[in-house]
């Protein structure tokens, strides 16, 4: 059984897309003692969608944990698990904020602002897969839960009291919803972005690797 650690989401946009393609082919192969897959970088709070390369289902998820520092002007927060004790899957996951406003003001304390799947019942009635698609789909009508997430995403930074319109929910949508940056991009509508370029010399050097056939 194995549980994955590391610093960049293969679905960040600044990894680069080959390498996020093949570490997908191998999550496939080996999903069945796969329990579970962590990564930071991103600063923020978020998960995204491991697909299946065949089928496109649902297959894993990553779970993109903030930091305990301020960069992006974000709250420090803590991501902690309970896990199945026979069979090592994620059961239940919360989040620990430290909020500075209120560290200023005396109140030095980690205060939870959110746990899966209680936060999100009925939509959400386990961490598998398949909940967190539910999740991801209720982004682009759900105005109520797709406000809470954005908040929570950015841990009440002053980014989280913007309101999240119609662009902002697909955003939402697609970056959870695909764990391969160049899938986020098409999602989104988006013919470039600057780790393109990387991407298109990265492809040189390391060939297709993986070929789809029709």
């Amino acid at each position: 059984m194995i549980i994955l650690a590391a610093h960049i989401a293969p679905g960040c946009y600044t990894c680069v897309n080959k390498w996020a393609e093949r570490y997908n082919i191998l999550y496939e192969r080996y999903q069945h003692i796969i329990r579970l897959a962590v990564f930071g970088h991103d600063h923020r709070e978020l998960y995204e969608i491991i697909r299946s390369t065949t089928s496109d289902k649902p297959i894993g998820v990553h779970y993109v944990s903030g930091s305990l520092g301020t960069y992006l002007s974000v709250n420090p927060s803590v991501r902690l698990f309970k896990m199945h004790a026979k069979h090592h899957l994620p059961i239940e996951t919360k989040v620990l904020e430290f909020n500075i406003d209120d560290a200023n003001r005396g109140n030095f304390s980690f205060k939870e602002i959110e746990n899966k799947p209680n936060d999100y019942k009925p939509l959400m009635r386990s961490l598998s897969p398949v909940s967190y698609a539910h999740l991801s789909e209720s982004f682009l009508f759900n105005d109520t839960l797709t406000q809470h997430y954005h908040t929570l995403m950015w841990k009440h930074g002053p980014q989280a009291d913007k309101y999240c319109g119609d662009e902002c929910k697909q955003g939402l949508f697609c970056d959870s919803n695909y764990a391969v940056n160049e899938r986020k991009l098409q999602c989104n509508g988006k013919q470039f972005a600057y780790i393109k370029m990387i991407d298109f010399a990265a492809g040189r050097v390391m060939q297709p690797w993986i070929e789809k056939q029709d």
